[in-house]
């Protein structure tokens, strides 16, 4: 094993640019159209990054097996957003980050690459950025119930004393990953919204997909909503670089958990420490309106390399990221207001972490979009920023 390491660390990262075309709008089980494309090699274990370069087209992990899933999902996408495309894609995302052992992605039994196209264009693009990892260990967490659980202490179990980043990937179709506040009432305040944006009511009205009970395609929309892959750098301390009340959530959606494993959810971590691959800086950034838009600090930071991944985490537990239209912004946040009847926990339905693919020279957003802060005005949201590449 640790000649494989060694070897391992001779790998460089690669990239390459993925095109789809489609004959409909919806989601579309895409695994095999993007892993012919990818710059993945035999024997590589590390992280494949995927980037949506299209306005509209999101990219999601989800049923690989009945598609009915696919129609429903789009169904309830449409409804959250009140049938508006571009805040369809910004919360299901328009990046994706999976674990790769021996060339291969190493998802769950039912996990399948998906690409949404909510705006039914015919032709889309994915960046896809292969990053060689290190060290690669796995975790069971089982959930006490349903509803969302702190499982910081448990991630951060065995991950490398040095400075980097940590993948995390859930290997789950009905259940989450997230980041959040650890005061009290923020679980079981997510798990409301929740429940709120996606009733259980749409299983008899909406969804063909009910054969596991009325919990069931409820559990695979907050999967794609929230998300299964999240990534936390590794400060210098050699601690998960989260702000001072962050902390790592397992949003279990079911009545009795997945398929087969019940409440018992497996979790894949990958670390890239080595300095080769890596640098990080923090920054304290003003927030002088709801939503302020980050992407020129970012620029600014990855000014001198021309291939990678950059890594974004707000460290404030009242803010989140998103990719998103800035004309929309206010649109997003409002939509989401109006389906739930509490105060909004932002941050875990729109995350605070996002790896972005730098490519020849060019952050790689969708165009239009800019990575945008939603805070509280007259604030201040510090930001981790954590560069990838063989060229650092």
């Amino acid at each position: 094993m640790r000649q494989a390491s060694k070897r391992l660390l001779t790998l460089v990262m690669s990239q390459s640019v993925v095109h789809l075309k489609f004959s409909k709008p919806g989601c579309h089980l895409e695994t095999a159209a993007i892993l012919k494309q990818c710059p993945l090699k035999h024997g590589q274990d590390g992280i494949l990054h995927l980037s949506s370069q299209t306005l509209g087209v999101a990219v999601s992990l989800n049923e690989n097996a009945d598609p009915t899933v696919r129609p429903d999902l789009q169904l309830a996408f449409d409804k959250i957003s009140q049938e508006n495309p571009l805040i369809c894609a910004s919360l299901m995302g328009y990046t994706l980050t999976v674990p790769i052992t021996s060339g291969r992605p190493s998802l769950g039994t039912w996990q399948g690459l998906y690409v949404a196209n909510f705006t039914g264009c015919k032709e889309a693009s994915l960046v896809a950025t292969f990053l060689p990892g290190q060290h690669v260990t796995s975790v069971t967490v089982t959930a006490p119930e349903r509803g969302c659980h702190i499982i910081t202490d448990t991630l951060a179990e065995a991950i490398p004393k040095s400075q980097g980043v940590s993948f995390f990937h859930l290997k789950h179709t009905s259940a989450a990953l997230c980041l959040g506040s650890k005061a009290t009432a923020t679980g079981p305040l997510l798990e409301s919204t929740l429940n709120r944006l996606v009733p259980e009511s749409w299983n008899d009205k909406y969804f063909t997909h009910t054969y596991e009970g009325p919990d069931d395609m409820p559990g695979h929309v907050k999967s794609s909503l929230i998300g299964t892959d999240l990534v936390v750098p590794i400060v210098a301390s050699g601690e998960l670089g989260l702000g001072a009340d962050q902390v790592v959530y397992l949003v279990e959606p079911r009545n009795s958990g997945g398929w087969g494993g019940g409440h018992r959810r497996s979790i894949s971590r990958t670390v890239l420490s080595e300095k080769l691959f890596t640098s990080q800086t923090q920054m304290d950034h003003p927030v002088s309106d709801q939503s302020i838009d980050v992407t020129p600090c970012i620029l600014d930071t990855i000014s001198t390399l021309d291939n990678g991944l950059v890594n974004v985490l707000v460290q404030d537990s009242a803010a989140a990221l998103v990719l998103a239209d800035p004309n929309q912004a206010e649109l997003l946040t409002s939509t989401l207001k109006s389906s739930t009847l509490d105060e909004l926990p932002i941050q875990g339905l729109l995350g605070s972490s996002i790896v972005l693919a730098i490519y020849q020279g060019r952050l790689q957003l969708p165009d239009r979009c800019k990575l945008l802060v939603l805070a509280s005005t007259g604030s201040k949201c510090r930001l981790c920023i954590t560069l990838m590449s063989s060229d650092v």
